[in-house]
């Protein structure tokens, strides 16, 4: 759940056996997955509550030490498989389906060593959680599968529905925040992405990467970027420019399946003295009447 530089008290039961099975929270606050992550963290408190409260119904009612056995590992197995599905939430492409499986992995070996059954045959347990560890990398799989198709399909669909003669020109990015931006085709508004959907999200960090961090910076430029900015985190120099450029470049044609070049570099002349990238888009930058949506 969160961590101590996070908050340690935004999130209740923190400290609780089935939270802690997720591990520290892996976001900044200023992350879209942050919310989720804490999310995750209440309804981790709420099941760790209610099964302290049926142990202590099944306790007195089980007949049986072998019942009130079974009847504690379907308490940790259910727990355990709210809690992952919940999860499911932070994978959204293939490259996130190893730190879940992880997780999942993790998670089971704590469940196992806080349920008090670790002094009892745990084979019944080991199993049952072995079996929903593969159960739900699957669905991890599936659900990076259908996000890939997801975005094929949109990129297949893109040409079709605005016409095979689609131009850059034809494109407006409107920045409604440093983390959102909002797509115009033509005459068609699209409701704001954020850019993990676009396409520009580190793949360790889950942070905007620096690509995006670029088109930011274009965008404040109106379209223009003739020299490296100052207190600039995403290039030491002309040369880091140049390959952010080419990422945002090379993020923003698969996006579009646009082949035109969206960003060529303009060469000094007589009529340019300064030279450098142009977009051939229109991009604005975020307003402060701005907000998330």
């Amino acid at each position: 759940m969160p961590n101590d530089s996070n908050s340690s008290s935004s999130s209740p039961g923190r400290d609780t056996i089935v939270v802690s099975m997720l591990g520290p929270c892996p976001f900044p606050k200023d992350h879209p997955q942050y919310a989720n992550w804490l999310r995750l963290g209440r309804l981790g408190a709420e099941l760790q509550a209610r099964m302290n409260a049926r142990r202590l119904e099944r306790a007195a009612s089980a007949s049986s030490s072998e019942e009130m056995l079974r009847l504690l590992i379907e308490d940790a197995v259910e727990c355990f498989d709210l809690l992952v599905e919940a999860a499911l939430v932070s994978v959204e492409n293939y490259e996130d389906v190893e730190p879940y499986k992880q997780m999942l992995v993790e998670g089971s070996k704590r469940v196992i060593a806080s349920s008090r059954l670790e002094r009892t045959p745990t084979s019944t347990l080991r199993v049952r959680l072995v079996q929903r560890v593969e159960h739900w990398t699957a669905e991890a799989l599936k659900r990076a599968r259908q996000a890939e198709e997801e975005t094929q399909e949109t990129s297949d669909n893109l040409g079709s529905k605005q016409g095979t003669d689609l131009a850059w020109q034809d494109v407006r990015l409107r920045f409604t925040s440093e983390f959102q931006v909002q797509v115009t085709i033509r005459d068609r508004v699209e409701p704001p992405k954020g850019y993990e959907e676009m396409g520009f999200a580190d793949r360790r960090t889950k942070k905007p990467n620096f690509a995006w961090q670029a088109l930011l910076e274009l965008a404040r430029q109106d379209g223009k970027l003739e020299s490296r900015p100052r207190s600039c985190g995403w290039a030491k120099d002309w040369a880091g420019v140049e390959k952010r450029m080419e990422e945002a470049r090379k993020t923003l044609r698969e996006r579009f399946q646009i082949g035109a070049d969206p960003l060529p570099l303009v060469k000094k002349d007589e009529t340019n003295a300064a030279g450098g990238y142009e977009a051939v888009f229109r991009i604005e930058p975020p307003s402060p009447l701005d907000v998330d949506l």
